[in-house]
């Protein structure tokens, strides 16, 4: 009965080997997945699961929450005096509203979750309820007014958004109570709330510890609701099979399911179906019915304890116990009372059983996977799109023959013929299977066990020929074809056409009439299968033979009069008609080159187009345009060392590789991935492949033959949505921190921004594709950055480092394990600060400060050009002054001295006397002497070397002893000890010295002095102290005379001080300031 049923499952869902039937009778092997060690080691006893609407999968369990994206888990407890936390880490229930806030159940409250603040919300139904289990939540729904529902074991509670008064502590929300009342007939049936379902007209069943509730839609508002009551009766055959009611679960069928159990009577009747008339006709005789009895009979499993149940989108009845695994049969076949049940369960030597066989929950997905929570943690059902199998082939063939099958071919009778790794043929015709050997017609020898057959080729009229290893090229005849076939023979009589050295065989294609094209190590030959003749081919009439320096591989006729092969040195067409030539070759660094290592060629049916498999990729020929395209990862190509190429009818390249089948959807430029998860016997294709007369295609693994009708493959058509999930910087991930700033950013906000000195940062990204995740593949793009979109394979991060500063938007896309690419990708933008140095802010500064600078700078420059022209000024003044005085002093000195001169020379002239002659003669010589010393003083103002206080000091000395001298004035000249080194303008020391000169005349003419004392100091400044012994002078007035105002001028005009006074004589005082 169960081997018919595995056949009955391949017709329908179109997979053989996917359920395997064990030797245990009633028991099935099913490939589970289970999640990982990551998943696992968070907590083994796995709870309800619930995929939320981004696609991210939530288990509850008693270690906490557990949210699954397919690669990794994040596990979220109660943090103590954290009321961001979720509220217990005991989860009983999931569910997501309308809204997308998803609600958790636990054992000390309620909490929910929006991905708007990606933190926990927490409610207590009552908090003034002291009780340990007075709020632990085992069930969440919301009707159709959007109120939330909670059963609890204490109650059933209505908690709806509050926008009145605050009725409770949990100030946002409005809750109403709903509790047994013995006094009150239509109250709730018992407190300890189960389960909560509203069917599709709104109204509501509650099952609770004892009985099944029922209200009407209009009654949800109300504050005290009229509940109908459904229990057990051991009199009635129509009542619930237990008034402990577990599971409400709804069928296809708008009928409800009703899992319950009893702690003592009648386990069997545990299970009931309600028809969707029941609310309405509560006493109809044929409203409820009981299965559970003769599931668990037809499974032999009497002590089996439902636990939870499903019923999945095929119309199958998932029913988990919590101690036998998991059964499954389809609800149209239960009801027909024909039915098969499906057993379920863990097994250590299976690694792709369940989990455990305590179930705790059924889930399925909207993609229709079927998670499967445990005790010992959780496992997923994947069911098979694929039609993967060995059409007509038992399955012994394909493991006796494992790794073993060169060449597949059919007859004209649809019979397959098998070339081996050995010296025989196998042969099977839908009914027989056997081995043939194959006999060399010329010597009556069976070939020897070290040769196998490389290649098969029947042509039109039924004859077979054969390539073999060393032994050259085998015909035979339709006879001996026909004498296999009818005869059951087992030696097959061939005769051998091509001798040494031409013995290696690799290629057989056809060629016209009763020839074949055969291609060896190192030669290409004609062969004529009637008379025997072999012709090596050249190219032309002058050429040498072809292809004697390369090893041909495959070859192909493209159906114009062009043979293509594929060699070691490229890839070369041949028309032998027309003596026309092509050749192609690899060369490095060139994408306009075909691709190197040629391994397989196949010759489009429908475009001018010869597609080339290489160990390193796809490449594409057109050779109309000749034009060539490669494909390799970078394009999509997921294995790039393809064995084997096959074309459908719909135009589809099929790609044999070593790591898997790989679908070329030409019209899209799609390449979708199959591998052993898909149904495939093997991974690891070689390069036998066959396409039958009605499309099917055969291929050669290394376990077998896999053989499909192209258009029953049936690809994932949803494409995964792609989200971001980590976000690092310098390999931190920024979501460790908790409240940081950039966790609020990539979270809440979907946009970062940082400093210029952290741009070494990457995203992680996941794939919410459950279906054989390791096979989603991404790609991304930096705009601002990356020149083009980055095909990162199943790699789910992208690094950068470097980036400067700027704005940026990161774009991921993801595809489903069939290649399936999701059009809207998840972006995220990212600023870059630039430093301070380079912020608009300081720009500015800059630039405020750079124009003030400028203006400065210009400012200084015009007061020193001004400086300039007032020096250039002042000195000219200075210069036009001098000149001035020394106009005047030689005007005054020199002029009245020669003026002098020349009147005493008149006078003499007149004079006759010698005596008076001899007086005037004096007189010009006194002239001539005071006009030598004026010179002198005018010359010592005038030289530079002069312009120092000691000059000064000395020169008063000198003319103050030759003047007083002469005039036989006793005098005395005291100098400072140390004279500083001071320099002093001509001008300064001129003025001074005229003072000086002034006073020493005054002397000589007003004060009958016969004695003279000269100081000169050095005391804050220089000072210059004259007196004399002499009679002094009155000065009543106060003033001075013109004399004294002319000495006292001076001195201020070089900013010196003058002091004059009499007392005991007449003392004169100067004090001239110092500049260093």
């Amino acid at each position: 009965m169960c081997n018919s049923f595995c056949i009955t499952l391949l017709k329908r869902c179109g997979i053989l080997l996917f359920l395997v039937y064990n030797n245990v009778e009633g028991q099935f092997y099913m490939p589970f997945e289970n999640p990982g060690n990551d998943f696992v080691s968070i907590s083994q006893n796995i709870g309800p699961a619930l995929q939320d609407s981004r696609g991210y999968m939530w288990f509850g369990s008693t270690d906490g929450l557990i949210r699954f994206d397919g690669y990794t888990s994040t596990l979220y407890t109660n943090v103590p005096f954290d009321s961001t936390s979720i509220i217990n880490n005991s989860i009983n229930t999931i569910y997501e509203d309308e809204d997308g806030t998803i609600w958790f159940g636990t054992a000390g409250g309620l909490s929910n979750w929006k991905y708007s603040t990606c933190r926990f919300q927490n409610f207590i139904p009552d908090p003034e309820n002291k009780k340990p289990v007075a709020n632990a939540v085992y069930a969440i729904a919301r009707d159709k007014n959007g109120a939330m529902w909670l059963g609890t074991l204490l109650g059933l509670y209505r908690i709806e958004a509050n926008k009145t008064k605050k009725t409770t502590r949990n100030q946002n929300y409005h809750v109403t109570k709903f509790q047994y009342d013995s006094n009150e007939a239509y109250s709730l049936s018992n407190n300890t709330v189960y389960s909560i379902y509203f069917d599709e007209g709104g109204n509501g069943w509650i099952g609770t510890q004892d009985g099944l509730n029922y209200c009407k839609a209009t009654e949800l508002k109300k504050s005290s609701i009229h509940f109908a009551h459904f229990f057990h009766d051991d009199n009635n055959i129509n009542s619930l099979a237990s008034s402990r009611v577990w599971q409400i679960l709804p069928d296809h069928h708008k009928n409800l399911w009703i899992l319950s159990f009893s702690d003592h009577l009648n386990k069997e009747r545990m299970l009931d179906q309600i028809d969707s008339s029941f609310a309405s006709d509560p006493e109809g005789k044929s409203s409820i019915h009981h299965y559970l009895p003769a599931i668990l009979k037809n499974v032999n499993l009497p002590a089996a304890v439902p636990f939870r149940m499903l019923i999945d989108s095929k119309d199958q009845l998932w029913i988990g116990t919590n101690n036998t695994g998991v059964l499954i049969c389809s609800l149209s076949e239960l009801q027909t009372n024909d039915f098969e049940v499906r057993h379920y369960i863990h097994d250590l030597n299976q690694i792709t059983s369940i989990a455990d066989n305590r179930i705790n929950d059924l889930y399925e997905d909207p993609q229709h996977i079927v998670w499967i929570s445990t005790e010992g943690g959780a496992s997923k059902w994947t069911p098979s799109h694929k039609f993967f199998n060995q059409k007509d082939f038992p399955s012994t063939i394909s493991i006796f023959y494992s790794d073993s099958i060169n060449s597949i071919v059919q007859d004209q009778r649809r019979n397959y013929w098998m070339g081996l790794k050995s010296n025989k043929i196998a042969v099977y015709d839908k009914q027989n299977f056997r081995e043939v050997h194959l006999i060399n017609s010329l010597t009556g020898k069976e070939l020897p066990k070290s040769q196998q057959i490389n290649r098969l080729l029947f042509l039109d009229n039924d004859v077979l020929c054969l390539g073999t290893k060393d032994s050259g090229i085998f015909v035979v005849q339709q006879e001996q074809i026909k004498a296999v076939r009818e005869t059951k023979a087992t030696r097959l009589v061939a005769f051998p056409c091509v001798p040494p050295p031409f013995s290696s065989v690799n290629i057989l294609c056809p060629g016209q009439a009763n020839n074949v094209l055969a291609g060896t190590n190192k030669s290409l030959l004609l062969v004529n299968t009637l008379t025997g003749k072999i012709t090596c081919l050249k190219t032309s009439n002058n050429s040498s033979n072809l292809a004697l320096d390369y090893h041909i591989i495959d070859a192909v006729n493209d159906g114009r009069g062009f043979i293509w092969l594929g060699t070691d040195n490229g890839l070369k067409a041949y028309n032998f008609i027309t003596n026309d030539s092509q050749q192609y070759r690899y060369v490095p660094g060139d994408t306009t080159t075909i691709l190197n290592n040629i391994q397989c060629l196949l010759a489009d049916n429908r475009n001018p187009v010869i597609w080339i498999g290489t160990a390193n990729g796809l490449s594409k020929l057109d050779y109309k345009s000749n034009r060539i395209q490669n494909y390799t990862s970078a394009n999509g190509l997921s294995n790039s060392n393809i064995q084997s190429m096959l074309q459908d009818n719909s135009g589809n390249i099929w790609v044999g590789t070593r790591s898997g089948l790989i679908k070329y959807k030409v019209a899209s430029n799609q390449f979708i991935t199959y591998t052993s998860g898909d149904g495939l016997k093997s991974d690891e294709f070689i390069q036998a492949a066959y396409k039958d007369p009605d499309g099917v295609l055969y291929f050669g693994t290394k376990k077998g033959l896999v053989t499909f009708f192209p258009d029953s493959i049936q690809s994932n058509q949803i494409a995964p949505p792609v989200y971001l999930s980590d976000f690092k910087i310098f390999n931190q991930s920024v979501l460790t921190e908790k409240n940081s700033f950039l966790k609020h950013q990539f979270e809440i906000e979907k946009s970062i921004t940082l400093p210029y000195d952290s741009n070494y940062f990457s995203f992680d990204f996941v794939a919410l594709n459950y279906n054989s995740t390791h096979r989603n593949q991404f790609k991304y793009i930096l705009d601002g950055f990356d020149h083009d979109t980055i095909y990162s394979g199943n790699q789910r991060s992208a690094n950068y480092t470097g980036i400067r500063y700027g704005n940026y938007n990161f774009k991921v896309w993801a595809s489903n394990n069939d290649g399936l690419w999701n059009k809207i990708p998840e972006e995220i933008p990212i600023i870059i600060l630039p430093p301070w140095y380079q912020t608009w802010w300081f720009r500015i500064l800059l630039a405020v400060t750079g124009v003030a600078m400028l203006i400065t700078a210009n400012q200084l420059y015009t007061q020193y050009k001004l400086r300039e022209l007032r020096l250039v000024f002042e000195k000219q003044q200075a210069v036009d002054r001098e000149r001035s005085r020394i106009a005047g002093e030689m005007h005054d000195d020199l002029g009245s001295g020669l003026a002098a001169i020349h009147l005493i020379s008149e006078m003499a002239k007149r004079k006759s006397s010698p005596d008076d002659l001899k007086s005037e003669i004096s007189k010009i010589s006194e002239s001539s002497t005071d006009l030598i010393h004026n010179m002198r003083e005018i010359i010592w103002a005038m030289s530079a070397k002069n312009d120092t206080l000691e000059s000064l000091i000395a020169y008063i000395r000198k003319y103050a002893f030759d003047f007083l001298e002469n005039a036989g004035i006793d005098c005395s000249v005291k100098m400072p000890d140390d004279i500083i080194n001071c320099d002093m303008a001509g001008d300064v020391r001129r003025n001074v010295f005229l003072v000086v000169k002034e006073s020493l005349h005054n002397i000589l003419k007003h004060s009958a002095a016969t004695k003279v004392e000269i100081e000169m100091q050095l005391q804050n400044g220089f000072r210059v102290i004259v007196h004399d012994n002499g009679k002094g002078f009155q000065n009543n007035s106060g003033r001075f005379g013109n004399g004294l105002q002319n000495m006292n001028d001076r001195m201020k005009s070089v900013g010196g001080q003058f002091e004059v006074y009499t007392d005991h004589g007449t003392t004169i005082k100067l004090l001239l300031p110092l500049h260093d």
